[in-house]
């Protein structure tokens, strides 16, 4: 699933439970949702851009205009752990959340 910026969902409506922010109106819950999928989003691209060598990078900046699924399969050629990188930066991102107080920062 995708949202409308053309980049993967990350994570669910379950860290809002989580999070004891399941009581946000539904508009502020999915703004919540897409802020936290962009910010893993920029953070993958960080930790994915650190581990390619220009020339890599170079092959997947001719792919930008390709399917998402095309863009996936290509950046799987040069960083085969994807899946478990992915998972790792969101694990990462949920107990960063699950440490803070949200709720103090929504008052």
């Amino acid at each position: 699933m995708t949202n409308q910026k053309n980049r993967p969902n990350y994570i669910t409506g379950n860290i809002l439970v989580d999070l004891g922010l399941a009581n946000l109106e539904e508009k502020k819950k999915l703004a919540l949702l897409d802020k936290m999928d962009d910010l893993i989003h920029k953070r993958l691209l960080l930790r994915i851009n650190s581990m390619l060598t220009d020339e890599q990078a170079a092959v997947l900046e001719k792919k930008a205009d390709n399917s998402q699924a095309e863009q996936l399969a290509a950046l799987s050629q040069f960083i085969p752990n994807l899946t478990e990188l992915i998972l790792t930066e969101v694990k990462s991102f949920k107990e960063e959340m699950l440490g803070m107080n949200l709720n103090a920062l929504l008052d």
